[in-house]
């Protein structure tokens, strides 16, 4: 889905590279949330 390699996601996943906001939005909108919800910031509803 967001069409890059697993290692790469694995890293984002671990913290050891900053997820892109590109890519967090993608996140966002495949499970249906907020960007606040995704990184923590907001209850889900």
């Amino acid at each position: 889905m967001l069409n890059m390699q697993l290692t790469v996601y694995q890293r984002y996943e671990r913290g050891e590279r900053e997820l892109p906001l590109w890519a967090a939005i993608k996140l966002a909108d495949y499970y249906r949330v907020t960007l606040d919800y995704l990184v923590g910031r907001a209850e889900m509803q």
